[in-house]
């Protein structure tokens, strides 16, 4: 799956990179945006809600083919939007349901190397060194190499469906502040519309975090079974020592 991304991932990051210095983007980075934030919508309800059961389904050639325009289109909208790799790659990932968060957000990460590449040889050839800062470049660096592990961690750690909303609801606010860039909404209406957007998200977490919670607790059948056990358990050992104290 990394290879079947990486590469057009590169390829369209190199591409968006060349052409950032020639087009304007503003459009397109307000469709996409706004694209996004449905994504994000739809990987909110689907991993919030009593669904289906995550998959961890390996992909098949069909699967592995839908990648490439997948990989391209995000290594585009990444070169020209500063940004963009993970919210197109893991949100539309994420809601097929065909692969549980945690291998999906380490498949888009690993592959990021070889677009970040990419689109860095594009902007070298096109605007050349002096255009690059050293300093927002070491700086990002060192915060990236500082935080990786701690999140990769969590990732191997935490339950899918958190994971899943955890992801939606990043996605949600982070296009909901584009958007409202894009129109201008400042004031009191940005600041209703942002909380709107993290009192839902934070809803959703509690929601699933509720769920796993109860799923933990025994049923009264089970808790019967393990009271069951337990008086057994208890009785085999009182005979083995009644056995014991009359041989002796």
């Amino acid at each position: 799956m990394v290879t079947w991304l990486a590469i057009p991932g590169a390829i369209g990051g190199f591409a968006g990179a060349t052409a950032l210095s020639s087009v304007a983007m503003a459009a397109g980075k307000t469709w996409m945006a706004a694209l996004l934030l449905a994504l994000g919508v739809y990987v909110l309800l689907r991993f919030s809600a009593r669904a289906q059961p995550v998959r961890n389904r390996e992909l098949t050639p069909a699967g592995r083919r839908w990648l490439l325009p997948l990989g391209a289109i995000a290594g585009f909208v990444d070169a020209t939007g500063g940004g963009g790799w993970g919210p197109v790659t893991t949100s539309t990932l994420l809601s097929t349901g065909r692969m549980i968060p945690r291998r999906t957000i380490g498949s888009v990460n690993t592959s990021e190397l070889v677009v970040s590449l990419g689109a860095s040889a594009g902007f070298l050839l096109t605007l050349g060194g002096g255009a690059l800062s050293g300093v927002v470049i070491g700086g990002l660096l060192i915060g990236g190499m500082l935080a990786a592990p701690l999140a990769a961690w969590l990732v191997r750690l935490l339950p899918s469906r958190l994971l899943g909303v955890g992801a939606g609801g990043l996605i949600i606010l982070t296009n909901t502040q584009v958007l409202l860039d894009v129109a201008g909404l400042a004031g009191p209406v940005r600041a209703v519309l942002l909380a709107v957007a993290a009192v839902t998200w934070i809803v959703a977490l509690g929601w699933v975090v509720r769920n796993a919670i109860v799923r933990r607790r025994p049923t009264p059948e089970q808790s019967a079974e393990t009271a069951a056990e337990t008086a057994g358990t208890a009785a085999e050992t009182v005979s083995e020592e009644e056995v014991l104290s009359r041989s002796r």
